[in-house]
């Protein structure tokens, strides 16, 4: 590949090979599967396939469900990393995680959304005791 200074240097097909690879690389460090990212982002399976395969780039609303669901955008988009989020990605991570633990222990099943919603009611407790430690 050419050595590229900006965004308008690549061609659509490197930008969609470089950014393919580095979302396979997000999911991978999140330790997720293919099918539970869709599930967290709702998208399809089909379409992660797709978007990790280079076949096709994430619409701005698929990068955004994407950006939600713990994925560094930015990494995915240029390769630099957003280093800022990362506490906070893992710990929606973590409260998306014990939600399913949760309900697995209790033999409950979850809808996505009422699972989501779980996870960001632990997320925002995270957060104010975050901000209550700080005084």
């Amino acid at each position: 590949m050419k050595n590229v200074e900006s965004l308008e240097d690549m061609s659509t097909v490197e930008l969609g090979m470089g950014a393919a690879q580095r979302l396979l690389e997000e999911r991978t460090r999140l330790g997720l599967t293919q099918s539970t990212l869709a599930k967290i982002a709702n998208l399809s399976r089909v379409s992660i396939v797709k978007y990790e395969s280079g076949g096709t780039l994430p619409s701005s609303e698929a990068l955004i469900a994407l950006d939600r669901s713990g994925i560094d955008i930015r990494y995915v988009l240029v390769g630099i990393r957003c280093t800022g989020n990362r506490i906070i990605r893992d710990r929606f991570r973590f409260a998306f995680e014990e939600v399913g633990r949760q309900a697995q222990a209790s033999k409950e099943v979850l809808t996505d959304e009422i699972r989501l919603e779980l996870a960001w009611r632990i997320y925002d407790a995270f957060d104010a005791f975050e901000k209550y430690k700080q005084g």
